[in-house]
């Protein structure tokens, strides 16, 4: 048996008053505890299909038989992404000639969203080594296999850093891709990265600003230590976990989204409480 830990937060709340009075629900620890029967050292894995972007899924197999994992879904201001504008930049660039058709293939293949895009793509390389939201999910693994050989597993639950410490965060747009010129202005540094796929309400993505839910986004350099919502799976076999895990992952994102528009309504519709 083992017990893991996991941080819950929520941050979609603009009423101080209703945020005071859900706190204690929102905000909290969960124990995720595995069957009675022990978990095989060595043999978690990582969810192939678990949109990385918002989540993440691991799995283990049990001396019964069968498998056990659980899934944490990251906030919205802990998911993170490459913006339209930088990735039509690098296209732009890869068209003319100015990088090479192999780092623009190495490039696409690392922001993969889930391992097995990664495995399909040949510029891949090793996610031991590689890929903007495999890598830290590779490592997740790697440490709950590292634990899983104590005769007792007890952890607070903690994600890696979401991408490689050397990552840019803001290129010089040379070509131009899209951006709305003033005052005679041509090229323009610009961010690389955003919190997840939805903008500012109201902004003008052309114009370089406002980019994601939280509004600028360099690529986080730190760990995640909570989030939104955590869940425990048991299944028969590996392809009933993942399934199971994905559907989870991706109806927490679509729950979030939901509060987010009705957070940003909020937000846009006046000034809140004093």
């Amino acid at each position: 048996m083992g017990v893991i830990r996991v941080k819950l937060a929520n941050n979609y709340r603009t009423d101080p008053i209703l945020a005071a009075d859900d706190y204690f629900q929102t905000n909290r620890v969960v124990k995720l505890v595995s069957p009675d029967s022990k978990i095989i050292p060595g043999s978690w894995k990582m969810s192939s299909d678990v949109p990385l972007q918002f989540g993440f899924g691991a799995y283990a197999k049990l001396n019964s038989g069968g498998y056990w994992g659980f899934t944490v879904c990251f906030l919205k201001n802990q998911q993170t992404g490459v913006t339209e504008l930088y990735e039509k930049h690098l296209s732009t660039q890869n068209f003319n000639g100015d990088i090479s058709p192999e780092y623009y293939a190495w490039w696409e293949a690392g922001n993969a969203p889930t391992l097995t895009d990664f495995n399909i793509s040949p510029a891949s390389g090793f996610v031991s080594e590689f890929g903007t939201f495999v890598h830290p999910a590779y490592l997740a693994v790697a440490h709950l296999n590292e634990i899983s050989v104590q005769d007792q597993m007890n952890i607070d639950f903690v994600y890696p850093s979401p991408i490689h410490q050397d990552q840019p965060n803001f290129y010089f747009n040379d070509t131009n891709t899209n951006i709305i010129k003033e005052g005679g202005l041509g090229a323009r540094t610009q961010q690389t990265s955003q919190r997840g796929k939805d903008n500012v309400p109201g902004l003008i993505l052309e114009k370089n600003e406002g980019f994601g839910a939280y509004g600028d986004n360099p690529w986080p350099k730190c760990s995640m230590t909570s989030f939104f919502e955590t869940q425990a799976f048991n299944a028969g076999n590996e392809e009933d976990i993942n399934n199971d895990m994905r559907s989870s992952i991706l109806s927490c994102s679509d729950e979030q989204a939901a509060q987010w528009d009705e957070q940003w309504s909020e937000i846009l519709s006046g000034p809140g409480p004093a």
